[in-house]
Parts: C-alpha cells; sequence; structure tokens
C-alpha cells in the first residue's frame, strides 16, 4: 500500500468529471470545513464535557464523540481535497493557481 488516495468519477469506467459549479460548491464546503478547523478549540470548550464532568442538562458531548467527530472531518477534507486536486477543472485553467484558492 503507497497509501495514495485516487479519484473516480462516474461509474463502470465511464467518465464523468465534475464541471466547474460542481468544484465551486466542493470548494464552498471545502473552506467551511477549514474554518471548522480553525474555531476546533473554541468548539472543543465550549461543546465538550469535561474529564470526569457530568452533563447537568448542559448537552455537551463525551471527548469519544468529539474524536469521532474529528476522524470524520479529516476524512471528509480529505476526500473533497481530493476531488477537486483531480478535476479538469485545474488543468484547463489558463494559470497554474491552486483551484480551492479561487472559490
Amino acid at each position: 500500500e503507497t497509501g495514495e488516495v485516487e479519484a473516480l468519477w462516474g461509474e463502470d469506467g465511464e467518465e464523468d468529471m465534475p464541471d466547474g459549479r460542481d468544484i465551486q460548491w466542493l470548494g464552498m464546503h471545502y473552506k467551511r470545513l477549514q474554518k471548522l478547523l480553525d474555531d476546533k478549540d473554541t468548539l472543543e470548550k465550549e461543546l465538550v464535557r469535561g474529564e470526569g464532568e457530568d452533563d447537568n442538562g448542559e448537552n455537551k458531548m463525551t471527548r469519544g464523540e468529539w474524536v469521532s467527530i474529528w476522524r470524520y472531518h479529516e476524512a471528509l477534507v480529505q476526500a473533497i481535497d481530493t476531488a477537486i486536486l483531480s478535476s479538469d477543472i485545474e488543468e484547463d485553467s489558463d494559470d497554474s493557481e491552486d483551484p480551492r484558492d479561487e472559490l
């Protein structure tokens, strides 16, 4: 295993690459998820119970729930990043800028 990630588009080998609108939509969610990452420490203080702390009606999540959410977040960011970078949109562009910067 090389650890390399590959994005496949379409079914049964049929090419169905995303268009500019699709990449813009992915980029919007990529930025939203990156902002959540920037706010992670603040959110943790607001949303996660402290060690040995009871819920006390505050509806805070456990540390295990928090860790699971951030594992999912990381996988989603990686999937969106891979999708954006694998699209033909970057190749069709006249400049060589990262397509995520344009979104």
